[in-house]
């Protein structure tokens, strides 16, 4: 992760020194879409079967969350509104949680128990050796601090957590 994390800052830094006149540099969160499969069976191996989140991301690591489908509608604000938007870095996310808080929301709108499973050391390293990302992906985001953009984003109403849940539960 650390060469993804690397080349991430020499792209902002490009778009920042190129000579637009008007640039947004949008740092997203973690998709909510993540939770639903196919792609849960990748970020959260199990889950679907024993509603088991296995993470290695740290108790206190806060993840931000945000809807795919707000990423246009903030877009699609920048585009209209250059003057509001330009030269801002902004780190999108409507909500930053720790994994007991999501597990939290994901048992309310799933109606049962969500557990947390905090990998260990060895289970992280059989994991990687398997050739998964995701452990990686977990451990780095435990150093890379995780905000939220809600009340930031000038005109925007960003999908909450709890509202993405109620209206995908049957698809988790």
């Amino acid at each position: 992760m650390r060469q993804y994390w690397l080349n991430k800052h020499v792209l902002e830094s490009q778009v920042r020194e190129a000579g637009f006149q008007h640039w947004t540099i949008v740092r997203l969160g973690h998709f909510l879409q993540n939770l639903k499969p196919p792609v849960s069976a990748i970020t959260f191996p199990g889950f679907v079967k024993d509603r088991v989140l296995r993470v290695a991301w740290r108790p206190e690591t806060k993840l931000p969350w945000v809807d795919a489908a707000d990423v246009g509608i903030l877009v699609a604000a920048a585009v209209s509104d250059t003057e509001s938007y330009s030269r801002k870095e902004i780190d999108f996310a409507a909500e930053a949680l720790t994994v007991e808080q999501l597990g939290a929301k994901l048992s309310q709108a799933l109606g049962t128990d969500v557990k947390v499973h905090y990998l260990s050391d060895e289970e992280i390293e059989a994991m990687i050796k398997q050739g998964s990302p995701v452990p990686a992906a977990h451990r780095w985001a435990n150093h890379v601090p995780g905000g939220d953009a809600a009340g930031k984003v000038k005109y925007l109403s960003l999908t909450s957590v709890d509202k993405f849940l109620a209206e995908n539960a049957t698809l988790i």
